[in-house]
């Protein structure tokens, strides 16, 4: 049923003929997800430094995506550590753009007494210039 690689034998779905076929494909994606999920965790939060919490989530995202297409793909471990490197690559170019767009939002908020003084400043420029016509 499975390999040295751990392959599945095919798509996991739950559409299968019988309750054997599907059972041995759950069983094989278990296995597999056991195996390698503690290893894909470890990847994102040591060499990227991704949090805990979002670090699961990545490893469920790569797997999920595996286990949409896991016959097109020859050996799952290399696949699965490619593929969470990208998503934690990913994970901080999102954050990136993130940060960028707060930084460039206008986040300064101004007290009442600012809003006074420069409606004062506005109405004192606003008659010294209508004064000199």
């Amino acid at each position: 049923m499975l390999h040295e690689g751990l392959l599945l034998p095919s798509p996991v779905t739950t559409d299968q003929d019988t309750p054997d076929v599907r059972a041995a494909a759950a069983a094989a994606a278990d296995e597999l997800y056991t195996a390698h999920a503690p290893l894909l965790r470890y990847i994102a939060v040591t060499k990227f430094r991704v949090p805990r919490g979002d670090a699961e989530a990545l490893v469920h995202d790569v797997f999920t995506t595996y286990f949409t297409r896991p016959y097109t793909v020859q050996s799952p471990r290399p696949y699965l550590i490619g593929a969470i490197c990208n998503a934690a690559r990913h994970y901080w170019r999102e954050r990136k753009n993130e940060e960028a767009a707060l930084c460039n939002a206008d986040l300064h908020l101004t007290s009442p007494q600012e809003h006074v003084v420069d409606g004062l400043s506005r109405k004192l420029l606003l008659a010294t210039t209508l004064s000199r016509i």
